[in-house]
């Protein structure tokens, strides 16, 4: 349950209303996130990467970055490296 509310709370924090992601998507990216051991911000980034253009470009992706800095976001994985750079960010590699 606290995985649900904490990714449709990064969805809010990139400024999508989760109720305009179809509710079937959500589950599917929830549960598929939650098996792979990734955050919620992390299934968010790469549900993201599966929308159309026009819901990405209503992402503001400032909010990556801090995720980023505070960990929420495992940067030197290569999956989110893909979904970044198919969402035009660039995140530092860490180790």
């Amino acid at each position: 349950m606290f995985y649900t509310i904490r990714f449709n709370a990064a969805l809010a924090a990139l400024g999508i209303d989760p109720s305009t992601i179809p509710a079937d998507l959500r589950q599917i990216g929830q549960s598929r996130g939650k098996a792979a051991g990734c955050s919620p911000q992390e299934a968010v980034l790469v549900i993201l990467s599966e929308l159309p253009l026009e819901v990405k470009m209503m992402a503001d992706l400032r909010a990556v970055y801090i995720w980023a800095r505070d960990g929420k976001v495992r940067t030197d994985n290569p999956i989110i490296q893909t979904v970044a750079l198919n969402l035009g960010l660039e995140l530092p590699r860490t180790c």
